[in-house]
């Protein structure tokens, strides 16, 4: 029905428009004929329709094309992963060997360089630490990058491996499963301010640390983007 509407929209602006006037007209200014004939109307409507099929394919190729493009660009995707769990499984060394800190990455999937890939510190659920992520200065297509990481500030990688134990287990008695989000800001080609959600979830009884999808329905709202009318339009003059 969609196909057929736009055929018919596109015969109806071209039978009816101006160049068709114009040509009967023009026919009959060269005394082709006095008043244009049945055989002058079934041909264009035959006309009509054949470049009426075209338009309606064109419209509806452009406006998929355009669809297509505002999916997926080619920018950067960030991809923050988890590469080693967090864990105290070390119950028979010293102290200070105990715990075993994780250990974090990034991925670009995307098909350019993201550069200054900088990542939100992530907070407990009660807000007694936080860890916080080195910066990134590039991060090329397809690379995977070892990102560094620290707890409030923990001076030693023996430090930094407890502190983390204690940030996934900053909860409220009786929690199962919790979740961090946070953002991802990096710069695209022409230094175009870019932004990725990620969400880290931690299952507390297995000590499973892994990343995850945040839902659209959790994410923070998208600012409208304002009109911008053209001056030279009497709407631009008025509104703009």
């Amino acid at each position: 029905m969609r196909w057929a509407g736009a055929v018919v929209s596109a015969w109806y602006g071209w039978v009816g428009a101006s160049a068709t006037v114009g040509l009967v007209g023009f026919g009959q200014s060269m005394n082709w004929w006095e008043s244009p004939g049945k055989r002058f109307y079934i041909v264009l409507l035959i006309v009509g329709f054949v470049i009426s099929e075209f338009g309606a394919w064109r419209k509806q190729y452009r406006v998929a094309e355009e669809a297509k493009a505002k999916v997926y660009d080619g920018r950067p995707i960030i991809v923050l992963e988890v590469n080693a769990q967090p864990s105290i499984a070390k119950l028979d060394g010293p102290p200070e060997s105990k715990y075993d800190a994780p250990e974090f990455g990034l991925h670009n999937c995307g098909q350019r360089t993201a550069r200054f890939v900088t990542i939100k510190p992530f907070e407990s659920t009660l807000g007694n630490y936080h860890i916080r992520f080195q910066t990134v200065v590039s991060l090329e297509p397809g690379q995977h990058r070892y990102i560094n990481f620290a707890v409030d500030d923990s001076p030693t990688e023996t430090d930094k491996g407890e502190l983390a134990w204690r940030f996934l287990h900053d909860n409220p008695d009786g929690s199962v499963f919790v979740w961090y989000d946070t953002t991802i800001d990096f710069r695209d080609a022409g230094e175009s301010a870019m932004q990725d959600t990620v969400r880290l979830a931690f299952e507390i009884a297995s000590s499973h640390l892994y990343p995850t999808a945040v839902p659209y329905t959790q994410r923070p709202p998208q600012k409208p983007e304002k009109l911008k009318l053209p001056r030279s339009s009497w709407l631009g003059r008025r509104f703009g």
